[in-house]
């Protein structure tokens, strides 16, 4: 990922945990859905530079992303573990928003 999309995923992750909390009334296929991306953007931030850019990622994973999955697992548990099985639902996977159109 190049070092400006990095830097505006921040802002991604910044609207989920003010706009998207993973409240229990929240749908379980929404919470899927984010929660599917939230991985994914751990994984693709997991081998950061040791910079300012790195590290204000890494603080983000702790202050914002850490907690929101948390929430997310108490609340939605279920779809946690089927989010993580390798038979992904739909909802979970990367192509769901070209699937709703």
């Amino acid at each position: 990922m190049a070092d400006e999309k990095r830097m505006l995923s921040r802002y991604g992750i910044w609207l989920m945990a003010a706009m998207c909390p993973p409240s229990v009334e929240a749908p379980s296929h929404a919470i899927g859905y984010m929660m599917s991306m939230v991985f994914q953007w751990f994984t693709t931030t997991a081998l950061l530079p040791n910079d300012s850019m790195g590290s204000s990622l890494e603080q983000l994973k702790t202050d914002f992303a850490s907690e929101w999955v948390n929430q997310a697992i108490n609340n939605h548990y279920d779809t946690f573990v089927l989010t993580l099985m390798p038979n992904v639902p739909e909802y979970a996977q990367k192509d769901y928003l070209n699937f709703l159109h």
